[in-house]
């Protein structure tokens, strides 16, 4: 009597597709669980693609949104901005973004006075505790804001961090890009030197 070896998928080799996918399984498990953690204990729980108009593309008009400071005093962009406006979000969590605030705030050195503001947004949980020992550590001595409640942030699409938007003094959107770089490089220099022609 012939023995036929029946179809299907032998028990060796179960074993290693099980072996194989574990540790996939594992990974993926490990960065979903990171994410949870950063939102929950962060608070930044960014939002994309919901549907709702996104304010902050190039050639787009910004409403007169609303910035809380880190004091508590609640002040309309109208009244912050000015010739050009950079208006940078960030959070404590984020190397990329502190690796970038020292060079914005030589831009905002070299450029305040003719006509460029910067504001910061932290999107921490806790800014209030969070942000003021890391923007005196780099160098920041100008008011800055914050959106823990991501109002802001979910009403221009913030979808990561760093990101920046620069405006002009009708808050047209002249540039809206999350990343980090280097801001006081000849190329962006040269590009302020334009828009802060007089």
């Amino acid at each position: 009597m012939t023995n036929e070896t029946k179809p299907g998928i032998h028990k060796f080799d179960l074993v290693n597709i099980i072996r194989f996918f574990l540790p996939i399984v594992f990974v993926l498990g490990l960065i979903i669980g990171g994410l949870y953690f950063l939102r929950d204990h962060y608070g930044f729980n960014p939002k994309h693609g919901d549907g709702s108009p996104n304010h902050a593309t190039v050639g787009a008009t910004l409403p007169d949104l609303k910035f809380t400071r880190l004091d508590g005093t609640t002040h309309a962009l109208s009244v912050l901005g000015k010739r050009i406006t950079l208006i940078n979000f960030w959070a404590s969590w984020c190397q990329p973004c502190l690796a970038e605030i020292p060079s914005i705030v030589k831009l905002r050195a070299a450029y305040q006075n003719r006509g460029l503001e910067v504001i910061f947004v932290n999107l921490d949980r806790d800014p209030i505790n969070t942000a003021p020992p890391l923007l005196e550590k780099l160098g920041v001595d100008f008011d800055t804001y914050y959106d823990d409640d991501q109002k802001l942030s979910e009403s221009l699409d913030v979808f990561d961090v760093p990101y920046t938007l620069i405006i002009d003094e009708k808050r047209n959107v002249l540039f809206s890009e999350s990343g980090d770089r280097n801001w006081f490089n000849d190329q962006i220099r040269s590009q302020f030197e334009n828009w802060l022609q007089p």
